[in-house]
């Protein structure tokens, strides 16, 4: 869907453009049907902006945009599950207590992170090919810390440390954590670049489809969700005046565990046909 105050039609194989890719959790697999389709229009933005899940798949498009690039994405989310992203087998409820109240999250990062780096071809962001910022939160301030040079995989590491589930990072003195706490849409970093033409591209958004049922875990996640969503569309439509705006990745889903990781395919090819849809409007 457009956001579009002049109502013309927009060419995405135009210089100018930059991408946002918000969070999304395990439903990240939505944003790789998206740039699927974009590439297909010949998208090539000028900055990329990646925030949490969208950090990992923003890595992967700035140091390969190409449909190379896009098909090792695709591996990348079907080859993830709970050992290689989490690094053990589901906890306990005992575990998970003594986990929170004695350590700092309840899983380590060393899966997740060798598992990036075994799947990275570049080491540094400012050597990615189209240039990179990835947001993080502050831990003291509680304000959003945008990550355009040193290593990628701790940066990734940092816009991804969902509280109490993965520790959170030292980056530069700073303890950082998810990025989408702080600043779930950094439009900021945009105008700082001089950027006023936007695609916006999210991970799915629950709709109530499904299951009924309702589980501490999943009240939990829906509850985040809510108040992310509610905030973004603020942003979004106080930023309104400032930019040429398209949203992507709005495809309706049930809601899943953060650690269910299965129906990748699916969820890449959900996002390429909805995108496709909605960029015949643009």
């Amino acid at each position: 869907m457009a956001e579009n105050r002049h109502d013309q039609r927009f060419d995405l194989s135009e210089p100018g453009w930059g991408l946002i890719l918000t969070g999304g959790a395990n439903w990240g697999a939505v944003q790789v049907g998206v740039l699927q389709a974009l590439l297909e229009r010949g998208f090539k933005p000028d900055l990329i902006v990646g925030v949490s899940a969208g950090a990992i798949n923003g890595a992967f498009l700035a140091s390969r945009p190409s449909a190379e690039g896009l098909a090792a994405m695709v591996e990348l989310w079907e080859k993830a599950d709970i050992h290689n992203i989490f690094g053990t087998r589901l906890p306990w409820f005992r575990e998970v207590v003594t986990a929170l109240i004695h350590a700092s999250s309840v899983f380590p990062n060393r899966a997740l992170r060798s598992f990036l780096r075994g799947s990275l071809c570049l080491d540094r962001i400012e050597d990615c090919t189209i240039p990179l910022e990835i947001v993080a939160s502050d831990l003291v301030s509680g304000t959003s810390r945008l990550l355009s040079s040193g290593n990628l995989v701790e940066a990734i590491l940092a816009s991804t440390a969902i509280p109490g589930l993965f520790p959170p990072v030292e980056i530069n003195g700073e303890t950082l954590f998810d990025g989408a706490i702080a600043d779930p849409l950094p439009l900021a970093a945009m105008l700082e670049r001089g950027i006023r033409r936007v695609v916006v591209v999210e991970s799915g958004r629950p709709c109530g489809c499904g299951d009924d049922s309702a589980t501490a875990s999943s009240l939990f996640q829906r509850a985040v969700t809510v108040v992310m969503q509610d905030r973004m569309d603020l942003l979004l439509r106080v930023a309104q005046p400032e930019f040429e705006l398209i949203r992507l990745g709005l495809v309706c889903h049930s809601e899943t565990p953060i650690t269910d990781l299965s129906d990748a395919a699916l969820r890449v090819r959900l996002g390429h046909d909805d995108a496709v849809s909605r960029l015949e409007t643009c």
